[in-house]
Order: C-alpha cells, then sequence, then structure tokens
C-alpha cells in the first residue's frame, strides 16, 4: 500500500494540468542549480584529481548538470500550483528519495528526482526573491553533501565517475583459456588503474554478467574493486554442448544493471542463439548511452556467425574484435580507455569512404581517413578493427612519420594506437583490405581539458518547451546542445553541427546556432529528424586556431512508432516493496494505414503480472492507444532498487518498432 506522502500528493502538485511556469522563471531555476553545482564540482575537482583524471571530472559532471536541467525543464512543464503545506510535505519525501537512489548508486533517477526537488523548492520560494532560489538549491546540495558523504556526493554529480565496467561473460566448458586470459585483463587493469593519469580508474562498480546454455545471470555487482577480481577469480566454466550461447540474454541481464554512459565488454567464442533479444539490446543500450565491445575468439568445433555483434556494436558506438584466446589479456589499454575519460573525435568503416583509386587487377582496396587533432588532446587513441588477417593499417602524424601500435592481432590484422602528446594538425589513417575483407575504426580523444558535448531536444508547445525521450522522421525540433567541458574550448562563430549516419556519412549540416545568453557553455539550433539512425559531429576550431572534430557517444533511432509513459512525472515511478499498481503508457504511430501491433514487456526484477505479449488491433496514424501494465513489487525488494522495464511495440507487419525503457525505484518512502 502508498503512503499518502510523495506519490499522492505529487500527482495533485505536478499532474493536473499544463503547467504556467514561465521560461524566465525556469531558465532562473536551471542557472541557479548550475552556478551552485559548478562551485561545487570546482572543489571537488581540486581534491579528487590524485583518484582520477580531470577529463572524468570534468565531462562526467556535465552530463550530469545536462540530466538534472532536462529533469528541471520536465518537472517545470507540468507543474500545477498547490497548497505551501503540500508542497513542504512532498519535499520532504523527496529529499528521501533523492539520497536513498544515490545511496544505492540510482544517480541517473537521482539526478531527475532532484530536479523536481529544485522546481518544488522554486515554487515554494516563489512569493519570494530569486535569490532565495539560489540559497534553497545551495542548503539542498549541503544536505546532500552532509547525508551522503564525499564520496557517494562526488558519484551522484559525475565529480568522481559514476559509471560501471560491466564484463558480459561466456562460462561455458570451452572458454577455460578466454576466461584465463580475462583475469590477466582485470589484473592489468588493476594495476594501472592507481596511477592517478589513467582514464579508467574511477568506475563507481563493477558488474559481471555471466551466461551459458541454457543458463544467464544473474548479474553481480561489487563496488570493491578487490572484490570484483576475487569474483573474476572464482568463475567455473559450466554448461554448453552445442555452438551457439544464450548471448544477448546475458548482454541484457548486464544492461538492466549497469549505470548511464558505462561500457560494457562481452566475452565469448560463440554465435548468439537468442536473437529475440536484440531489440532489448538496443533499447537498454541507447537508453543508457552504453557502448557494447564483443570480444570474439576462435572456436575449433564451430563457424561462428558475428555479423549480429557487428550490427550491435555499429549502432551502439561501440566495436567487435576477433582475436585469439592468448589476446584478450592484452586489451586492458582498450578497457581503460573506453570509460568516461574520453571523448570520440571519429568513428566509421570501409562504408563510410571510398578507396583510393587502384588498378582494376589489383584485388586490394586502400581506405585513407584524414582526421584533425587539435590543442586540447593529450592522449590519441585509434582501434581498427578487421575480419580477416589479409587487412592492415596504418597511422601517420601531420609530418608523415608512421606511429607503431601497441598491439596487433594475430588472428585479424587489428590494430590499437596509443599516441601521448599528439602532435596538433591533421593525421591520416590508413586502411588496407583484400577481398572479402571489412574493417570498422575508433579515434578517440582522452585528456583533462577533454572538449565533449552532450544534447537533447525540445518541441514547442504553446508558450512551452517540452523535453523529447523520442523522435519522428521529419519532426522540426529545437536542440539545446551543451559542451561538456570547464574550460570552452571553441567559439560559437567557428563550428557547424552535422547528423551523420553510423557509417560516418553527412546528412546535413545546421550552422545557424545561437548561443544560450544564460550559459557560455549551451547553445541552441533547429533540426528536422532524418529517417535514418543518426549521430552528431561537432566540426570547427578552438580558441587556439585549431581545427577540431567531436562526433556524439550517443546514437538517435527515429521512429514511426512511440510508446511512452502517459505521465512525465518522475514521482510516479517509485513504489514501495510490497505495493501493486499500474504503470500506463501511451502507444501511437505516424505511419500512413492502420496497423496492428503487438507490445511485449521485461523487466529486471520479476514485477509484471500483465501477460505479454499485448496485442492493440487497427489502430489509425496518429491516434493513441493507452497500455497497462499491472506490477506488484516482492516485499524482499532491497531499499533503493532500481528496475527497469524495457516495452517494445512492435507491428504485426513487421519493419516499425517504438521502443521505451520505464525505470522505478523501489523505497520506503514511496
Amino acid at each position: 500500500m502508498f503512503l499518502f506522502s510523495f506519490v499522492n500528493l505529487l500527482c495533485l502538485t505536478v499532474l493536473q494540468q499544463p503547467g504556467r511556469g514561465s521560461p524566465s522563471e525556469t531558465d532562473g531555476l536551471i542557472r541557479a542549480a548550475r552556478t551552485t553545482l559548478q562551485g561545487v564540482a570546482k572543489a571537488g575537482t581540486k581534491q579528487t584529481v590524485g583518484r582520477q583524471s580531470a577529463a572524468q571530472i570534468r565531462t562526467g559532471f556535465f552530463n550530469a548538470l545536462q540530466d538534472i536541467e532536462k529533469s528541471i525543464l520536465t518537472a517545470h512543464q507540468n507543474y500545477r500550483r498547490t497548497s505551501h503545506s503540500r508542497l513542504t510535505k512532498s519535499l520532504v519525501s523527496l529529499r528521501r528519495l533523492v539520497v536513498t537512489a544515490a545511496t544505492h548508486g540510482n544517480y541517473k533517477l537521482g539526478r531527475e528526482l532532484y530536479g523536481l526537488t529544485s522546481v518544488l523548492e522554486s515554487k515554494r520560494s516563489l512569493s519570494r526573491s530569486r535569490r532565495r532560489s539560489k540559497r534553497d538549491n545551495s542548503a539542498f546540495v549541503d544536505f546532500l553533501q552532509t547525508k551522503l558523504g564525499k564520496q557517494t556526493f562526488n558519484q551522484f554529480f559525475n565529480i568522481e565517475s559514476g559509471t560501471s565496467l560491466t564484463f558480459v561473460i561466456d562460462i561455458t566448458g570451452s572458454m577455460t583459456e578466454d576466461i584465463d586470459q580475462v583475469r590477466v585483463l582485470v589484473h592489468k587493469l588493476s594495476s594501472t588503474s592507481e596511477n592517478e593519469d589513467d582514464p579508467g580508474s574511477g568506475y563507481y562498480n563493477f558488474l559481471i554478467s555471466p551466461f551459458s546454455d541454457p543458463g544467464y545471470g544473474p548479474t553481480d555487482i561489487y563496488e570493491d574493486k578487490g572484490e570484483f577480481l576475487s569474483a573474476i577469480e572464482r568463475i567455473e566454466v559450466v554448461g554448453g554442448g552445442d555452438c551457439d550461447e544464450m548471448v544477448l540474454s546475458g548482454l541484457v541481464q548486464g544492461l538492466e544493471w549497469a549505470e548511464y554512459y558505462s561500457p560494457v565488454f562481452v566475452f565469448t567464442d560463440a554465435s548468439p542463439k537468442d536473437l529475440i533479444e536484440e531489440d532489448n539490446v538496443y533499447s537498454l543500450a541507447e537508453t543508457l548511452s552504453s557502448p557494447l565491445y564483443f570480444f570474439i575468439t576462435n572456436s575449433e568445433d564451430c563457424k561462428q556467425d558475428v555479423e549480429a555483434y557487428k550490427k550491435i556494436a555499429e549502432t551502439t558506438n561501440g566495436q567487435v574484435f576477433s582475436l585469439t584466446k592468448q589476446e584478450i589479456g592484452k586489451l586492458s589499454s582498450l578497457v581503460a580507455a573506453s570509460g568516461v575519460g574520453k571523448s570520440l573525435i571519429a568513428s566509421g568503416s570501409d562504408k563510410s569512404f571510398a578507396p583510393d583509386k587502384s588498378s582494376k587487377r589489383d584485388t586490394t582496396k586502400t581506405y585513407t581517413i584524414p582526421f584533425p587533432i587539435d590543442d586540447t588532446v593529450e592522449q590519441l587513441m585509434v582501434s581498427i578493427s578487421f575480419s580477416t588477417n589479409t587487412g592492415s593499417s596504418y597511422l601517420e602524424d601531420p609530418s608523415g612519420e608512421l606511429q607503431y601500435p601497441s598491439f596487433v592481432s594475430a588472428k585479424t590484422n587489428s590494430r590499437i594506437y596509443e599516441i601521448h602528446s599528439p602532435s596538433q594538425g591533421e593525421w591520416m589513417l590508413r586502411a588496407i583490405t583484400d577481398y572479402g575483407d571489412d574493417f570498422t575504426y575508433k579515434i578517440n580523444s582522452i585528456s583533462p581539458s577533454n572538449l565533449d558535448f552532450g544534447f537533447y531536444f525540445l518541441r514547442a508547445v504553446g508558450s512551452r518547451s517540452m523535453v523529447m525521450d523520442y523522435t519522428v522522421p521529419g519532426d522540426r525540433l529545437e536542440m539545446v546542445l551543451t559542451i561538456l567541458s570547464e574550460s570552452l574550448n571553441l567559439i560559437q562563430e567557428r563550428f557547424v553541427v552535422q547528423l551523420v549516419d553510423l557509417n560516418g556519412n553527412v546528412i546535413s549540416t545546421i550552422s545557424d546556432i545561437t548561443r544560450n545568453s544564460n550559459s557560455p557553455n549551451q547553445y541552441r539550433c533547429q533540426l528536422t529528424v532524418p529517417g535514418v539512425v543518426f549521430k552528431l559531429k561537432l566540426v570547427g576550431t578552438t580558441v587556439a586556431g585549431a581545427k577540431f572534430v567531436r562526433t556524439s557517444q550517443a546514437t538517435v533511432t527515429p521512429s514511426n512508432v512511440i510508446i511512452k509513459p502517459v505521465s512525465l512525472n518522475v514521482g510516479r515511478r517509485v513504489a514501495t516493496p510490497g505495493s501493486a499498481g499500474n504503470i500506463y503508457l501511451k502507444l501511437e504511430h505516424y505511419s500512413s494505414d492502420e496497423e496492428d501491433f503487438a507490445v511485449t514487456f521485461t523487466s529486471s526484477v520479476d514485477i509484471i503480472t500483465t501477460q505479454s505479449p499485448i496485442s492493440i488491433e487497427a489502430l489509425s496514424p496518429r491516434r493513441s492507444k493507452l497500455v497497462k501494465l499491472s506490477y506488484k513489487i516482492p516485499p524482499e525488494t532491497r531499499e533503493g532498487t532500481e528496475i527497469r522495464i524495457t516495452v517494445i511495440a512492435t507491428n504485426v507487419r513487421g519493419g516499425l518498432k517504438g521502443k521505451h525503457v520505464y525505470a522505478m525505484l523501489i523505497s520506503k518512502y514511496a
């Protein structure tokens, strides 16, 4: 049974009708939160720089700040006037819930609750001066510092990393040697991460998600690095016997418990037999902004099909490496550099560029990939993965001098280059393939003064701007672009935004970009949503005059099918242990004909009592249908648990899909 305080009060407070908060009021609230938290972040940076690189501190913090900004906008646009006493009671519950979420590592959900708290604090102080709003925000930050303690507080706001290192590991009988090499990799990672300059030293927790056949899971979570090492040492092989394994099921289990913005690494020598889980993988990875990496080793008895892995890695900004079993232990630098302390300069494949001209008799193809290195890059990491051993690559600095790789795979000739203090200017990556070969590449910057960016979309509804967590092809939206850096190393007049497909090909270019007068780190522009999966690329010049390129970590998947919560209020997404209730979602589509849909759903904890799938027949274009999922929370559910429910709507004829990940927080304070 729900307690009266939080959920019921917030229904009355923010859900009755569209809000009346003015844009200037919202901007003032965001500015107050930003000012307070940036001051705390600067102080935290000085205290924590010995534990992790400043690149993680700055980039991670601005990701957290953007989460809070979006939650403030969402809460503000749904606010309805209520009494001072009800606001006060709501705020008591909200503060407890923020502490609960932060204490148990559910940072993204906690930051949404923080944004809602800021709005209600502002409304309670509406009759007072704006200076009071700033003081309220500062007082709440002080309260959190006291309740959470320094380390948890810094992780909550990503002053220290609040991300997970997640290993999804095949534990079938043929993986004995692979698992030995995973142990080698983890020991190397552990020994190097004590170095304050190492980018992989700031993970909040460590996850192991095992799978075999037919079983998979459960996912074990470790906050202590030593416990993680011990758990890796204790892994025993079990099961197997055929060629394909439950790879994607194990991957879904890992994603259901990983933190946002966290890299995930899959170790297997098998093809997936559970491709039915592919949509769940995409939904969770896109929601978490998690790149997925696959380390695939050779199997003597089975022919491998890695095409599914390539498709998943491409869509999630990850990569596939085909390796010998002995090579896994040599990839600790790649694993370390895939965390929060890096920004993506460029990525793509052999489909991104036309090959250089060659004779008709020559079966080899040479691809020339130029990319600029600007004055903010202190370490360069280039990884190029080939499908066969006929490929090769060369990396040249601006003077034409060849750079030697730190790793070369004996199986596929895949290579990793690590360059410290790279020369500023245009670099050149050359990839050579023979008949039937292909490749993918990633070029990352790792540095304390990292230049990176985040973004989200808004749609104008009357005088308000609504945060859009989905995109429909052809929609005209406003994009909010935030430069994720404490020191702004570019100026507005010298950069453009490109929409690029997964191969890096330019779809459109946006040059009409306006700087936000209230924040030097923020810009706004208009875009038309394309009909394909896309990423964003910033191209411009730093203050020092160097050309720069940065590509978004996140991908955007437009869809003509939308499934979304009826209520945008985060207060609807908290529940007490032992309680029961309903989740209400709205399904709509923008195709030209009536469509029949099947709605399926899975959950990280078995709470949904509604039978899957739900059938919806003859839904007309631009009309909506209510989808109700009933749930019951087990009484023994741990305080602070975040439950993720993945919902997918697919039209019966095929080709149209809508996805949503619904996160719930379980707490006695709900």
